[in-house]
């Protein structure tokens, strides 16, 4: 009865559904273990103080050395988004404050350990300081000192374990300053939606949009040239830190550029500057250092902020189609013969290696690739890579015959076989714990579970690849109907 009301609960929260089913079938939890890691000078870090002194030092220097690494570059042809419109940032009001805290997530707490639960019960006391402290700090154009300061968890990527490169740095922020964050993130979206200033392909970080519209966005752009028997092929940019390395002065220029001026950029000049942060592991902090770099990935202002940041991207070729979600690059090109495709890819690849230059990332040349489309009818490339010049050096970008892209592999031939295979094996690594799910839950919370954690693997992005021939798809149907027919 306990957990068939936990499901319930948590019916239309998936994270929270497998945590729920993993304590009850004892599987091992994903909670971050930090055994050990091995510093630059190669000597093994086992005490959580030493560890979170390690990590703290790679996050709070990452920006500065991939930034040093970089050869300026101004780009003067270029000139990006430049808004005539001014942003007007408004005070804020008891009722705007109040349905704030009543909203807020019932997540861990930030440095002063308040939670959530505890500002909502006390609501009708702290909404009216809340609402004085933030119309002051507007008026002003003053961020809070206590505001700048995140605690920092470590969570791991992929590759080695015991290399501090490969974990993500998530900010824990308190819940006063999620709140003051949320009343300024409210005006600015309002302000890009209403003069349309964000790119409309990109899809990351924004109300009514998912990673599935980048999906259907680029698959739609092959299918259709595929169709036309044109030459195409989609270029894949990994970033190395995109968040972590984002330049403080550019991002001001940039949102200058775009209309936030005034007393909102003094205010967003305010939050970049004099920011500072620990690292917690197994519940022990390190020491604080600052954060010259990047905008802090695990609040409310940093994902819009980036996206403010590399607007320019997709206003800046002529033939290819950039489509984005957050820092996951795509750039569509179709031409006549793959020739002149191949002519034309090189030439706009190497003014965008020049922009993100400029921009001070960095791109992760390893993990970028370019995938060729064919079909039985269509004639294969005559070149086996792409050749940039950059900056008086030459790079090469080699092809690929797959590449996963937003959690959905696509072939050379958008055959959807690798995908749905793909998902066939994460349905099986769930069968044997849905098998034992049964002989728990009744029908109803099966239901849940199901549509959770199995129905919604099916479901993802199948408006791209429910298209498949029959052949591929009817292995996924068999194993669908196994997960039916255990719930009758």
């Amino acid at each position: 009865k306990y957990y068939n009301e936990l499901i319930s609960k948590n019916k239309n929260n998936s994270k929270n559904l497998w945590k729920i089913v993993q304590n009850l079938t004892r599987s091992n939890s994903k909670k971050q273990i930090y055994r050990h890691l091995i510093n630059e000078n190669n000597v093994e870090l086992t005490d959580n103080i030493d560890m979170a002194e390690e990590f703290n030092k790679t996050f709070s220097n990452i920006g500065k050395k991939l930034s040093h690494k970089i050869i300026p570059n101004r780009l003067v042809a270029f000139r990006g988004t430049y808004s005539l419109n001014s942003l007007v940032l408004l005070p804020t009001d008891h009722q705007e404050v109040k349905d704030i805290i009543l909203n807020l997530k019932n997540k861990k707490s930030g440095i002063d350990n308040l939670k959530s639960e505890v500002i909502k019960h006390i609501v009708e006391f702290v909404t009216e300081p809340i609402v004085y402290i933030i119309n002051v700090c507007i008026k002003t154009g003053t961020w809070p000192s206590a505001f700048k300061n995140s605690v920092v968890t470590p969570i791991f990527k992929k590759g080695n374990s015991a290399l501090s490169t490969n974990y993500r740095p998530i900010s824990l922020i308190t819940n006063f300053c999620k709140i003051f964050e949320k009343i300024i993130k409210i005006r600015i979206t309002s302000f890009l939606n209403k003069y349309k200033l964000l790119s409309q392909k990109q899809y990351g970080f924004k109300e009514h949009t998912s990673t599935q519209d980048a999906i259907i966005t680029l698959t739609n752009n092959v299918s259709s040239a595929l169709d036309k028997g044109q030459p195409c092929l989609c270029t894949f940019i990994d970033l190395t830190k995109a968040f972590d390395t984002v330049s403080h002065p550019m991002l001001l220029e940039s949102l200058e550029n775009i209309g936030i001026r005034g007393q909102c950029h003094k205010l967003l000049e305010s939050y970049l500057s004099n920011r500072k942060q620990c690292v917690r592991v197994g519940g022990e902090c390190s020491g604080w250092l600052p954060v010259e770099y990047g905008v802090p990935q695990g609040t409310v202002l940093g994902p819009l902020l980036f996206l403010i940041y590399i607007n320019d991207l997709f206003g800046l070729l002529t033939s290819g189609e950039v489509i984005g979600f957050a820092d996951d690059t795509a750039i569509f090109h179709k031409g006549n013969t793959w020739d002149e495709l191949k002519e034309t890819v090189e030439s706009e690849l190497s003014y965008v290696k020049d922009w993100f230059s400029y921009k001070l990332l960095t791109i992760n040349l390893e993990k970028t690739s370019y995938l060729p489309f064919t079909c039985n009818k269509s004639v294969s490339p005559s070149f086996n890579y792409l050749k940039l010049e950059s900056q008086g050096h030459t790079i090469r970008i080699l092809p690929a015959i797959k590449t996963k892209y937003l959690g959905v592999f696509i072939d050379c031939h958008l055959r959807w076989d690798i995908h749905i295979n793909y998902v066939i094996k994460k349905l099986q690594s769930i069968l044997y714990t849905f098998k034992y799910l049964c002989r728990l839950l009744s029908r109803q919370y099966l239901k849940m579970v199901y549509h959770a954690l199995i129905q919604s693997h099916i479901n993802y992005a199948v408006l791209s690849w429910g298209s498949a021939v029959s052949s591929h798809i009817e292995p996924l149907t068999i194993i669908q109907k196994r997960f039916l027919k255990m719930m009758l």
